[in-house]
């Protein structure tokens, strides 16, 4: 009642307000009416013990209606649990909100809604999501006697009208519905039309069970909005419907930039990848695929790039990836792209041939690849007339079709490091060192799937791995090859603690700081032996 009660003054007291919780569960549901353009905080008090919202299963958590204002609300530091709503919003319900909604460390678990069961956020005018937990949710239909009836939208949450999107650090784990994360943006009655943003970076989807995509972005509406998905984690998520598979982006949306994502030992139908945009566009590249790597995924084949109302010339390029044990193929048939170029990517292992299908007047450029499976000699199919057909540099063990230019392409062993430790850094000995056509590394700064200069030498390597055996290990600050007993110390109690890293990754990786500790004991210093990181530090004697 004593919350309930602050809230309710704070939606129109006239000024700013903090409402910080006291440690202890606060059970049932609780609502802010905003009447004014002021802002909210709602904070537990107590940093490492979050006060916690039981709704009892008997409606929503947490609900926020802005009324249109422009009020700014802030909730961090609460777990929200065990709401079960038959409507919209089930831990967490926002509204209408034209100012700014921040999540930061928030806990989403075991809630349950007809949509967004941990958080449904309509007509916002900006949400950032950070640092939190969205758990164990569930969006679906229940038939009257309470038992369910299909999933909907949403397990963890249901975006609609959202203007920008900032999810970063967080965590959807073993959510269930038609999507664990969903967003749309239709402008049914919202102030803005344009200059829409969605940004997705640094999170981890993990085990959550689809009917249709693990994320899916929907672009309605009049504008365009500007999608970034970079640096995610997928890992062992399920989809249950076929043509359905770990992300999808349909409508008015560009440009698009999928970027250093990692998909590991996910369970799909048929589909990675699904981008199918309308509308007209003239950016330089509408959509970009780079430096993300596909591993050991059961059914995640396709890079759809599909069938729209209209056919627009929107360009695609695909570069810098590795696809391991993925049968992968790329459906352009009936494309608004007018182009797509696959650069300097590694496919290895595919359990099936692979293969490319596209519609007239399409250009198709396939350039500085290692297309190798040990298992099919077919390598890449492609189908269709192609308006300009350009195979360059490439190493594969055959690609069938017609090309205007074909040259400088080998059949040969790329020979890479460790294939069954799924290292497909290059060996010393490897062909493809030197072996690429630079005029295909379109910028002078350009890098490789592993961020080093994507032209090591006078020629570019052909696949996703520059071979580089000059980079440090990120703990050793003075540069002198060998790892000090105060480096590993500094570099531990960072990585305990959270900080940020002043050299790449900021974010420090355990793995990082083991190997530290092994170079440690193996009396500090080391050498760069050119593989994958951190294995490529190596006691200097080894």
């Amino acid at each position: 009642e004593e919350l309930q009660a602050a809230l309710s003054t704070a939606a129109a007291n006239g000024g700013d307000d903090e409402i910080l919780l006291a440690p202890g569960t606060y059970f049932g549901s609780f609502k802010y009416f905003s009447e004014e353009d002021f802002s909210l905080k709602v904070i537990s008090e107590l940093e490492a013990n979050p006060a916690v919202i039981d709704a009892q299963k008997q409606n929503f958590g947490f609900y926020i209606e802005g009324n249109k204002t422009r009020a700014d609300v802030e909730l961090s530091n609460l777990l929200i649990r065990n709401a079960f709503s038959v409507a919209q919003g089930g831990g967490l319900l926002a509204r209408s909100l034209y100012g700014s909604l921040l999540l930061d460390r928030i806990a989403l678990e075991a809630n349950t809604a007809r949509e967004g069961g941990g958080l449904y956020a309509e007509n916002i005018g900006k949400l950032i999501l950070r640092r939190s937990i969205l758990r164990n949710n569930l969006a679906a239909y229940f038939n009257p006697d309470g038992s369910e009836s299909s999933t909907t939208s949403g397990g963890g949450a249901s975006l609609r009208n959202v203007a920008e999107v900032d999810i970063s650090y967080s965590t959807f784990e073993s959510n269930r519905a038609s999507s664990a994360l969903f967003s749309n943006n239709s402008n049914s009655e919202m102030p803005w039309t344009s200059n829409k943003k969605i940004i997705i970076r640094d999170n981890s989807f993990l085990r959550n069970e689809s009917d249709t995509n693990t994320v899916s972005i929907e672009s309605s509406g009049s504008g365009n909005s500007e999608i970034t998905f970079e640096g995610n984690e997928f890992s062992k998520n399920s989809e249950g419907g076929w043509a359905n598979g770990l992300l999808s982006v349909t409508g008015y949306a560009t440009p698009i930039s999928i970027l250093g994502n990692s998909f590991s030992e996910n369970d799909c139908r048929a589909i990675a990848f699904k981008v199918q945009l309308d509308g007209f566009n003239n950016a330089e590249n509408d959509l970009v695929i780079e430096k993300n790597i596909l591993s050991q995924n059961s059914g995640c084949k396709w890079i759809y790039l599909g069938s729209p109302s209209d056919r627009s010339n929107h360009r695609a390029m695909i570069r810098n990836n590795v696809f391991d044990e993925n049968s992968i193929g790329f459906d352009a048939s009936r494309a608004s792209f007018e182009s797509l170029a696959l650069l300097n990517n590694t496919f290895v292992g595919f359990d099936e041939p692979s293969y490319a299908s596209f519609g007239a007047d399409f250009e198709m450029t396939v350039a500085n690849n290692i297309i190798y499976s040990q298992i099919y000699e077919t390598g890449f199919e492609f189908s269709g007339v192609l308006k300009i057909g350009t195979l360059k540099n490439n190493i594969f063990q055959k690609i069938t079709g017609y090309w205007d230019v074909d040259e400088g392409n080998q059949t040969v062993d790329p020979r890479f490091f460790d294939v069954e430790g799924s290292d497909f850094h290059l060996s010393p000995d490897s062909p493809a060192i030197d072996a690429g056509d630079n005029s295909f590394v379109l910028e002078t700064n350009a890098t490789d799937l592993d961020g080093n200069p994507r032209i090591g030498n006078s020629l570019v390597d052909i696949g996703a791995y520059e071979r580089e055996t000059s980079s440090l290990h990120p703990a050793d600050i003075n540069g002198d090859q060998t790892i000090s007993q105060t480096e590993f110390d500094n570099y531990n109690a960072a990585w305990r603690t959270n900080e940020l890293w002043t050299v790449a990754p900021e974010v420090i990786p355990v793995d990082f700081v083991t190997r530290a500790g092994f170079l440690l004991q193996k009396g500090g210093t080391y050498k760069n032996i050119g593989v994958g990181k951190p294995q490529t530090w190596v006691p200097v004697n080894d």
